[in-house]
């Protein structure tokens, strides 16, 4: 075998039993599955803020609360998005790239966030560590035309 090989032997930090919530640019809230499991599996949820103490409270709800903002599943995994921007507009919560909550806690059944304890998500670009450009195919050799293409060219004085 060639090379020095190292196994690689951490394992993600994210376990499915712990409670995620993350908030994007865009006012879009995300819930894993645990953590609308903690709310009881509610349709909606209503939204609440501190703004002495900088923190965001989701309350299961019924569909039918007028001020309600409806949890959606998101197509192929298990997590749950809010789109909640008119929410974030009205209390200036902007954070720019997507945010994740480090210290989700659950306080008589409301989820409840702080924005000062959030971690940026780092999106790197693709391939960043290749070089900014790969080296050129070599031309590929021409090859002769197939037999049914020969069959089908005529001569230039029409024989």
């Amino acid at each position: 075998m060639i090379g020095e090989w190292e196994e690689f032997t951490h394992k993600t930090n994210y376990r499915t039993e712990m409670l995620r919530v993350s908030l994007n640019g865009r006012g879009q809230f995300m819930l894993n599955r645990k953590a609308v499991a903690e709310l009881g599996d509610p349709e909606a949820v209503v939204l609440f803020y501190d703004r002495n103490s900088r923190l965001i409270g989701l309350r299961g709800s019924p569909a039918d609360v007028e001020h309600a903002y409806g949890l959606k599943t998101q197509s192929s995994s298990q997590n749950y998005q809010i789109k909640a921007s008119s929410f974030c507009n009205y209390y200036n919560i902007n954070v720019g790239d997507t945010i994740v909550f480090n210290d989700v806690k659950i306080e008589d059944g409301m989820i409840v966030l702080s924005l000062d304890k959030v971690s940026e998500v780092v999106r790197r670009a693709r391939f960043a560590d290749l070089p900014a450009r790969l080296p050129e195919p070599a031309p590929k050799a021409r090859q002769a035309p197939k037999f049914s293409t020969l069959l089908r060219m005529r001569t230039i004085d029409g024989d």
